[in-house]
This record gives C-alpha cells, structure tokens and sequence, in this order.
C-alpha cells in the first residue's frame, strides 16, 4: 500500500506538493549498515510513529525469514528453535535508539524517515544475551530449575536473532540440567505410627520430586523435621546448602479424629509442599 501512495504521490505532484528524493530511493546507509523504515502521516507526530512501525515490520520479516528452523549446537546437543513471528516482534520492539534521520512536511503531509544501525542491533542482543548468562551463572538451587529453563530458552531466542544478523561468535551457556538433592526426614515428641510416616514421607517424596531427582550425596538437602504432641503436628522444612540454611518455613495441624490417619499424612504433606514452592518466588 505504501508503494502505491508513493506512485500517486510522484504522479500528482499538484495535489501533494513537493516530495523529497529520500522518501522514493534508499539512502546508502540503508542499503548497507542500516535498517530504515519510511513513515507519511498528517501531521510530523504521525510519520514518526509510522516510520518506526515500518522500520519494525521491517526488521520482523527480515529475522523470520533467515532463523525459520535455524538449528543451534550447544553441547553436542543439536536443538531446532522456531521463533513465532509475535516473539520475534516482542524483541524487535524492544530495541533502543531507532533514530529520526530525514523529515518533511508539505502542504499535506509529512515524511519521516527512521534508522537504525545494524551495528546497534548486534550489540544490543549481545548485552541482552550477556546479562541473561549472569543471571543463569547465579541460579543453582534445586528452585531454581523451571526459571533456569525459561531464562535459557530466552537466551536462545535473543541468540537467533543475534545470528540472522551476521552477529559473531558468542559461547551459550550449558543447557540446566534437573538439580539433585536429598530429602531427609527428622522425628521428636510422641511416638507416630508407621503407616502415618509412610503416608506422608511417600507424599512429600512424590511432591518434591518435581523439583529434580533424589541424590543422597547432593549438598542440597530438604530436611523435613515433623514434631507430635498428642493431636498436635509441626513440620519445621527447610532447604540446606551443605550447613547453610536457604529457606525454612514451619507448619502446624491438629488431626481430627474422624479423619483417617492416611488423609491427614497427606494433608500435611501438602501444606509443607505448598510453603516449599512459595520459596521459588524468593531472591
């Protein structure tokens, strides 16, 4: 469409005024160290912001065609990543310092011209991507996996479009492997029957295993410590570097005796789990 306004515009020259040569033929700069997009509105406000809107577009279909099933070696691992076309425009409109190079207003409409530099592009992605391997660096906890995994696949994203613009080498980080960790157990206070312990050493293993796999030599350990008295239960949780103490929460329950010993295990199991995961939500 911009195309044919632009041939009306150069065939009716009496009705739109005098037309600057840049907005029909590229400066050098865009056909080589920039990427330039052309804005015409009513008013200079509005071909700003159509020039930025196209300069975007540009930049969109430009990354989509060059990492359609792009495929990235890491690790001897081969992993194929397609970009949906609404990611790709999520990063490209994140870009900083697109900037105004030509502008002009006739009788009727105003001409804009926006850039930015190839250059520019590279080296943000390439600050994106290192920052984002700072935050990787810093996350080791077993509640750190799911965000681990997420940060990487946005690390592989900003890599793509890094790479389709002739970006050079960059060294990805390691792909997150599932964190291992251990799950002890701790008793006092009155004597608890056996199949309440099953019960509920059986629910917390099965819950807290989503976290990663079971290695008793890990120094990550979950100690679960459960107290009785009477009908009375504290759970003191806690997750542990070797001897340092990283989270800890504490959980009291009373059973009713009209609920089955089984029922109430994996009630508690599920209060201690719930207070776990909240822990992912802490710095």
């Amino acid at each position: 469409m911009l195309k044919v306004f632009l041939f009306f515009v150069l065939s009716l020259p009496h009705l739109y005024g005098n037309t600057p040569k840049w907005v029909f033929s590229q400066s050098p700069s865009c056909l080589n160290s920039n990427i330039c997009g052309l804005g015409i509105g009513q008013t200079l406000e509005r071909a700003k912001k159509e020039a930025i809107v196209d300069l975007l577009s540009h930049l969109v279909v430009s990354v989509e065609s060059k990492i359609q099933q792009e495929t990235i070696r890491n690790n001897q691992t081969i992993k194929t990543n397609v970009l949906s076309q609404s990611e790709i425009k999520t990063k490209i409109d994140e870009l900083l310092n697109v900037r105004i190079t030509q502008q002009y207003c006739n009788n009727t409409r105003c001409y804009v011209q926006a850039e930015i530099s190839k250059e520019d592009i590279l080296t943000q992605f390439a600050e994106k991507i290192k920052h984002k391997k700072i935050i990787l660096q810093q996350m080791y906890s077993p509640l750190d996996f799911e965000k681990s995994e997420e940060i990487y696949a946005e690390i592989l994203k900003d890599f793509l479009i890094f790479k389709s613009f002739g970006g050079g080498k960059i060294t990805l980080p390691d792909i997150p492997q599932k964190p291992a960790f251990s799950i002890i157990f701790q008793y006092s206070g009155d004597p608890i029957k056996s199949n309440f312990l099953k019960a509920f050493e059986k629910a917390i293993f099965d819950k807290i295993s989503r976290f990663g796999k079971i290695n008793n030599s890990s120094p990550w350990k979950f100690i679960i410590t459960m107290s009785k008295d009477g009908d009375n239960f504290m759970i003191d949780a806690s997750l542990n570097f070797q001897k340092e103490k990283h989270h800890s929460a504490i959980i009291q329950d009373s059973k009713d005796p009209d609920i089955t010993q089984t029922f109430f295990a994996q009630r508690l199991a599920t209060q201690t789990y719930k207070k776990i995961k909240k822990w992912k939500n802490i710095n």
